[in-house]
């Protein structure tokens, strides 16, 4: 915890910050040169997805500063359960075994079903079940059931432990119910036999070592954190294909560097989303009001299988576009690119 705080104090450090976004930045970019894209297309071509997001809702009860969801257009709703269980069966059927409950904008607690949701894939066979929240529903859910779900990972993103800087980072008035159910989600956590891994993912415009005296912190949430329970500290944000600028962040908030290189398919294009509705997109994690044609979207699930769709014209046709350079205009102004081989031992969890 010591050494974690060391870092993210330097880092949060405007000449320190400066020094390393351009030594990890320009880093990246050499290595991602070198790589060879026909050798990571061809290597990985008939890969399952290694991970399914499962987009519950696309509702969110949150409006952040540095989030896409204030330009979604979609129209908002919530997964059937017909459909939730067909995509559990057809992912499974394929030898899946990692499935996450973060939607690409949204709030999966918006789901008043979401415990039982991530249940039924515990009892579909899911080794691995994750997801990120903004955490200010968690107390009208049934926290000791989910936490002996024993979720793998479970992201709690937050500004930092004060009231008013939290309200204008995430534009709204929940930080007392937050911390409620925050408080009790550690209490609880602490006496599990199998604690869950608990990640508190601070977006914050205070740098860090500022955030670690703050009152709240001090006296409400150190004592509860333990081996099981992470605190991380946001450097770098994303700018969701050119919708979010600087001039939209606070503070110590700066956006990630892009990479220079994106000749061999990312490894987001190795997962996939499947939205409320049924439609289903390659990356989790991306789209843009400014690119009028979603490169991403491979298929629907009306009209086909998750395995016709996976192995479809489409994928392949979006994996191509990194050789010759013709990807989607949302991808390349994308700063979470990474090569597909480089990739590979990523943690999806944490995706």
């Amino acid at each position: 915890m010591i050494r974690t705080a060391l870092k993210n104090a330097l880092r949060s450090h405007p000449i320190g910050r400066w020094t390393y976004t351009k030594v990890r930045g320009g880093y990246r970019d050499l290595r991602y040169a070198r790589v060879d894209g026909r050798a990571v297309l061809n290597r990985y071509a008939r890969d399952i997805p290694r991970s399914v997001k499962i987009e519950l809702t696309n509702i969110c009860n949150a409006d952040c500063i540095f989030c896409g969801y204030q330009y979604e257009t979609r129209a908002k709703g919530t997964m059937s359960p017909e459909l939730f269980e067909r995509v559990l069966q057809e992912y499974r059927a394929m030898g899946g075994n990692s499935i996450s409950f973060t939607p690409v904008v949204g709030e999966p607690l918006v789901d008043p079903a979401f415990v039982d949701r991530v249940a039924r894939a515990r009892e579909v066979g899911f080794g691995q079940v994750t997801t990120y929240t903004n955490g200010v529903l968690l107390e009208n859910h049934d926290l000791p059931r989910f936490l002996s779900l024993g979720i793998e990972a479970l992201h709690i993103s937050m500004a930092s432990f004060d009231e008013t800087e939290y309200e204008r980072i995430f534009r709204i008035r929940h930080y007392d119910k937050l911390m409620r159910g925050l408080r009790a989600l550690l209490e609880l956590n602490g006496r599990q036999t199998r604690p869950v891994p608990i990640r508190l993912e601070l977006r914050s415009e205070l740098p860090f070592d500022q955030i670690l005296r703050q009152p709240d912190y001090v006296q409400q949430i150190a004592p509860l954190l333990g081996d099981h329970t992470k605190l991380a500290y946001l450097f770098d944000y994303d700018n969701w294909g050119g919708m979010i600028e600087q001039s939209d962040l606070r503070g110590v908030m700066k956006l990630a560097h892009i990479p220079k290189h994106k000749s061999s398919p990312c490894f987001r294009t190795y997962s996939c989303m499947v939205m409320w509705n049924g439609a289903v997109r390659a990356c989790s994690c991306r789209f843009s009001f400014k690119d009028k044609t979603d490169g991403l979207l491979i298929g629907d699930l009306t009209d086909g299988s998750l395995e016709e769709i996976w192995y479809g014209a489409n994928v392949t046709q979006l994996r191509e576009s990194f050789l010759d350079g013709s990807i989607p205009e949302v991808c390349k102004s994308c700063a979470w690119y990474v090569p597909g081989d480089h990739g590979r031992d990523h943690q999806y969890l944490f995706a």
